[in-house]
């Protein structure tokens, strides 16, 4: 068996492991168990030709529980853009190709690629302002090593700013705004976890340091990894931060999550009622994200831990009170680690499993809640072993981007050694679906000002 086989079998049986982590025979309670279905999908055929004028059609009905609020609005991905799509921005692009890695800005309008870090530099952590005006990364120079400086990029590709490195940061961990970078902070070990956070101005240097002492945080254990966050979230206004926390039921065998109010140094809220887990879980810890204006964030909770549908989605306000949003566990699998806030915090895409097999990776289906009617759409839109990867919306709301890792045979085959990835663009407003980049990762959209 050759060695990318082996790691594509790796892959799967993690994956399944980790859907179905051990637990300690008597767990906390915990919500009820929803009973688990199994319905067929019927999967989308890519149409041949694209559409001169695309135009979304009317959702379906799907042959689920009414519970479930979803819908299916299958699109068709079209070998190009059409002449009435409507679209700008730049789009972030990784290069994966060994002769010309780098970042790419694509214009989305125009299909003109322009290459802004070159195969010479190598990068680390890019990050995108929530205005979609500037991306920031550390710039580790020619080869990798020390961090040599921090790089702020606006929609243009232009460096509107380069800072030295501090050799006490950390990690770049967000770009909110022109004047606010949030970057973790070493207090002396490299292994001290949770690490401070320093509030970075980039055009007048101003720093603030934030280094709580969170009560009853999870240490000596597996510590969540949050794009980088290493165990602790903080929300863009650096106000709030989300931590896990050894829980008192089960004699410190379990954790759950919290909710720290930074200027008032405590704690609002815990929420063992929705999730907890095994402090030392084989089961991968959900991803929390925040929405754009930090008023809430999303939680992929046990709603019937255990079953098929682990998770469910719920939004938690800063005041610790929390709503569920999706009743999806019975009839699907959340990936927990792929879901995005619109930028109107109106909308929330998702990667769910429809399949009753899930071995099958490459069925996650792209699927947008909206957040006040509780309607999920599924758009027939699949991924492969991209489960890790957020849809990127655009922004104004009307696209998304996703990460497809796939392969043209069979990926259980031992002479099967292809895989590819390419970058889709979905359309929800227009109603289509395209292959925008092969060979590329997406890592951000900006608004262009060219």
């Amino acid at each position: 068996m050759n060695p990318k086989t082996l790691l594509i079998l790796c892959i799967i049986v993690t994956l399944l492991t980790g859907c179905r982590g051990n637990l300690p025979s008597q767990p906390p309670p915990s919500p009820e168990p929803q009973s688990a279905t199994s319905t067929p999908y019927a999967s989308m055929t890519p149409s041949p030709t694209a559409s001169s004028t695309p135009t979304a059609a009317p959702p379906t009905p799907t042959p689920y529980p009414p519970e479930t609020k979803l819908v299916s609005n299958c699109l068709e991905i079209l070998p190009a853009l059409s002449e009435g799509a409507k679209v700008s921005g730049n789009i972030v692009l990784g290069s994966q190709s060994k002769d010309n890695p780098g970042v790419f800005f694509k214009n989305i309008a125009t299909g003109d690629m322009v290459q802004v870090v070159g195969k010479d530099e190598h990068y680390g952590s890019i990050v995108i302002a929530s205005n979609r005006k500037l991306m920031a990364f550390m710039n580790f120079g020619e080869s990798w090593g020390a961090v040599k400086n921090l790089v702020l990029m606006n929609g243009n590709g232009e460096r509107v700013k380069v800072l030295p490195w501090n050799e006490s940061w950390f990690n770049l961990q967000a770009i909110t705004d022109e004047k606010r970078l949030l970057i973790t902070y070493n207090r002396g070990q490299a292994e001290d976890y949770p690490k401070a956070l320093v509030v970075v101005d980039p055009f007048t240097n101003q720093q603030t340091m934030i280094d709580p002492v969170f009560p009853d945080y999870i240490k000596d254990a597996y510590i969540p990894y949050w794009d980088g966050w290493y165990g602790v979230i903080y929300d863009p206004t650096a106000s709030y931060a989300i931590y896990p926390m050894t829980m008192q039921e089960g004699g410190g065998e379990f954790y759950t999550f919290a909710l720290w109010d930074v200027l008032n140094k405590q704690v609002v809220g815990s929420f063992e009622e929705i999730f907890w887990d095994a402090v030392f879980s084989s089961r991968a810890a959900p991803m929390l994200r925040w929405s754009s204006d930090g008023s809430m964030f999303g939680l992929p909770a046990n709603s019937a831990a255990g079953e098929l549908g682990e998770f469910d989605l719920y939004k938690v306000r800063t005041d610790g009170q929390a709503e569920r949003l999706t009743y999806l566990s019975s009839i699907a699998y959340m990936r927990g680690l792929t879901f995005s806030w619109s930028p109107d915090d109106q909308k929330i895409a998702m990667l769910l499993d429809l399949r009753p097999d899930l071995l099958d990776l490459r069925e996650n289906h792209l699927a947008v809640l909206n957040t006040q009617s509780g309607v999920v759409t599924d758009y027939c839109v699949t991924t492969g072993f991209s489960y890790e990867y957020a849809p990127i919306w655009s922004p104004d709301g009307n696209q998304l981007l996703l990460y497809d890792i796939y392969a043209e045979k069979n990926l259980l085959d031992e002479n099967d050694s292809d895989l590819q990835s390419r970058v889709v663009l979905v359309d929800i407003v227009q109603g289509f679906a395209t292959v925008i980049a092969e060979d590329m990762i997406p890592m951000g959209w900006l608004v262009s000002t060219n």
